[in-house]
């Protein structure tokens, strides 16, 4: 999802992350396009260090190697999960940063 889409469904606030590592959904919502945007901060560097600024991972992306946050939980299979997704490169350090919609065991 670009980072235009992201801001039009959950709005734009400037991302703080004490603030993400509280894990509140709508939270971590509006401060996605944010990251999107200005990843720069997070590229690079490796996983464990993502965990320790951003909290634990609650999402799943493969395998439980990605660092994965929640953003918003469908309550039900007919509703959508999503999620900002840490995608790793080489050595477990992060190479980009998307919002991934978390599907489909339908």
């Amino acid at each position: 999802m670009s980072p235009t889409s992201v801001e039009k469904k959950w709005g734009l606030s400037p991302f703080d992350a004490d603030l993400f590592k509280s894990g509140d959904y709508k939270i971590r919502a509006s401060m996605a396009a944010s990251l999107l945007r200005n990843p720069k901060k997070y590229i690079g560097l490796d996983r464990s260090l993502i965990r320790t600024q951003l909290g634990d991972f609650d999402g799943f992306y493969f395998s439980d190697m990605f660092p994965t946050y929640i953003i918003e939980l469908g309550k039900n299979h007919e509703e959508d999960t999503w999620q900002i997704v840490f995608i790793l490169g080489r050595e477990e350090k992060v190479s980009d940063i998307i919002v991934h919609k978390n599907c489909c065991d339908r």
